[in-house]
């Protein structure tokens, strides 16, 4: 009678703690999911859209066959071949994730359906194994009817605490830990490992437990290996592609990779000046911060070490200066809402020492730390300097600022391909930020777009509504045909409107005395854009479809 309330109560732990992992995994995998597909396909709201409805999708299917499998063939060997296919699947999920979001990107043009087929290809599959484990453990839990609801019920809420388990797990922790790839690696060993308390009790299931390990580990090693050699050629030369004729002169290496709470963070030089593409002679080079495959910040070095006064390697931060030329005078304070790797802030603070203080706001620490230990930026904060860093929201800060505190305001927030934080482009937050500039301040918004493309329609959203909040609103493209930066530059001075001439006129009266950046071909493209009448949206925090607006 002993051995046999020991083996009911073996079988209640085993059965508790393939649903705990097994709902861990699921939800992991999402998370991980997200983080996997992010470089590719941004992180937007269809992203999340898509992967949520596949995984309710198939867990739906799963929870159904799972359960005719069960009445079928009540056998924990069953439920073990389902972890096996299970973990073999998501370890492949890894190398396969780059080659799934390329080829969705050129296959739909629409970044919904890119969404849905890279979810649908990637986890689908794991997700209709896992959701049968439940289902399959409750048949196998029941001797008698009478108890069938407190098995499942206890089984499903046992497995749900697992999900829960999970999604912190991949939300908190473990990929600035140890990365997405190695997060989707061991949920593949960890189904092994459940694979194998399945197959427990008879001397083939045991031999064929140890098959399975064996081989799901020696995979595991395999694609690790090939992935991080697939991750290090994607992450060496985003720009250049493989033919092309700069890119074996271009001698690109990798400093460091990280990711971050945030973003998948590459730093790495090269002989390649990408705001010019010309190559670099030596003794310099270049070095590079990259966001998710996007160049965001880069300075140039001279045998190794960072050029002082700072020297960019990415033209756009020079045209930061169009808030002062607005403005007319030298900043006595500036705010700068996303840091990168810090070398937009430096040549601020190199072109204006007299500057009182700097405060640049960054949600992401790591973003930081990288521009402190690779671009000789000022972090962590450094007495003699004036620059202060706020690892924050950049609206949290904003709400904390003193009234009238800056006569320079600087939004660098938008990444090309990324995600639009929309809670930093609505007429709230906007009016938020005019309360936060002196009477002669600029807020500077940098974006992405193309200013006449009858196709854009993101950029003239905002664009409307920065015009409903402020008096007045200059438009500075860096390019007037292509997809290119944009700077805004926003006014509540209660004088005219500067024109075009005046610009170049005060422009070229304070170039080296004031203006220490050459920014003269840029307010050539100065332009006018009349939004009142275009059927495009104002953007608010009740109704923001940013992220619509600047894919379709």
């Amino acid at each position: 009678m002993m051995a046999q309330n020991q083996k009911k109560s073996f079988a209640k732990v085993r059965s508790a703690a393939l649903a705990f992992f097994s709902g861990a995994g699921v939800m992991a995998l999402e998370m991980a999911g997200m983080r996997l597909l992010e470089p590719y396909l941004g992180n937007t709201i269809y992203i999340w859209g898509a992967l949520i409805a596949v995984f309710m999708g198939a867990l739906a299917i799963g929870y159904y066959a799972g359960g005719k499998l069960a009445d079928k063939f009540p056998e924990f060997g069953k439920l073990g071949i389902i972890f096996t296919v299970a973990a073999l699947w998501i370890l492949i999920v890894p190398y396969a994730g780059n080659f799934v979001g390329k080829m969705t990107i050129r296959a739909f043009d629409d970044p919904r359906l890119q969404a849905c087929a890279a979810s649908m290809v990637l986890f689908a599959v794991p997700c209709v194994l896992l959701g049968m484990v439940t289902p399959f453990l409750v048949r196998l839990s029941v001797n008698e009817l009478s108890g069938v609801g407190g098995t499942a019920g206890t089984l499903y809420a046992v497995s749900t605490a697992g999900s829960i388990a999970g999604t912190f797990a991949v939300s908190f922790v473990l990929p600035e830990l140890i990365g997405t790839m190695a997060t989707l690696w061991g949920i593949g060993v960890l189904l092994a490992i459940l694979a194998t308390v399945c197959f427990w009790n008879r001397f083939l299931h045991n031999v064929l437990s140890m098959l399975v390990t064996s081989g799901i580990l020696s995979a595991a090693f395999f694609l690790m290996t090939e992935a991080e050699g697939q991750l290090a050629a994607v992450t060496n030369f985003p720009h250049l592609p493989a033919g092309h004729k700069l890119r074996k002169a271009e001698q690109g290496g990798n400093l460091c990779f990280r990711e971050s709470a945030y973003h998948n963070i590459n730093v790495f030089e090269s002989q390649l000046n990408y705001d010019t593409a010309q190559l670099l002679r030596p003794p310099f080079r270049a070095r590079y911060m990259m966001f998710n495959q996007q160049v965001e910040s880069g300075c140039l070095l001279k045998e190794g070490k960072v050029i002082r006064p700072i020297q960019t390697t990415c033209r756009y931060v020079r045209f930061f200066t169009c808030g002062i030329l607005v403005a007319g005078k030298a900043p006595r304070r500036i705010a700068m809402l996303g840091s990168g790797g810090g070398v937009g802030v430096q040549l601020l603070a190199d072109d204006y020492p007299d500057t009182e203080r700097i405060d640049v706001v960054d949600i992401d620490r790591a973003v930081f730390e990288l521009a402190g230990k690779y671009f000789d930026y000022p972090y962590p904060d450094k007495s003699e300097s004036f620059i202060r860093n706020h690892i924050t929201d950049g609206r949290r800060f904003l709400t904390k600022a003193d009234d009238k505190e800056y006569d320079l305001l600087i939004m660098d927030v938008f990444t090309s391909g990324g995600r639009v934080p929309q809670h930093l482009v609505t007429e709230e937050f906007f009016r938020l930020a005019s309360t936060k500039i002196s009477g002669k301040g600029t807020l500077t918004i940098n974006l992405i777009g193309n200013i006449n493309s009858p196709d854009e329609r993101f950029l003239p959203a905002v664009i409307k509504t920065l015009q409903k909040v402020f008096r007045h609103v200059y438009i500075f493209p860096r390019d007037r045909n292509r997809r290119a930066n944009v700077m805004i530059v926003c006014s509540n001075d209660l004088c005219k409107k500067l024109t075009k001439n005046e610009l170049l006129q005060r422009f070229d009266e304070g170039y080296g005395r004031l203006f220490k950046q050459n920014i003269r071909k840029i307010i050539e493209n100065y332009t006018e854009q009349n939004t009142k009448k275009r059927d495009i949206p104002v953007l608010t925090d009740d109704f923001c479809p940013a992220d619509a607006l600047a894919t379709l």
